[in-house]
Order: C-alpha cells, then structure tokens, then sequence
C-alpha cells in the first residue's frame, strides 16, 4: 500500500529542520540545492 506523504512549504530551510530536531524527528534526506528536506 503506497503512503501519502506531508509536505510543507517553510521560508527557511535551517530554522525549520532545527525547530523539528528539537521535536524529536530526524533529517531522513536533505538537498539544500533544490530546497527540501525529508524528516522521521
């Protein structure tokens, strides 16, 4: 079964990977290049 998976915009990539560092989840992949990053 396939997963639905969230995705939201944020203006700034490190601020928002910190915030939810803080949170308990984990950078899974990240391409600063094209503005993304994937968290668990």
């Amino acid at each position: 079964m396939p997963r639905i998976i969230s995705m939201q915009p944020v203006r700034h990539l490190p601020q928002a990977i910190a915030f939810y560092e803080k949170l308990s989840f984990a950078v899974e992949g990240r391409r600063d290049d094209w503005g993304w990053a994937s968290l668990c």
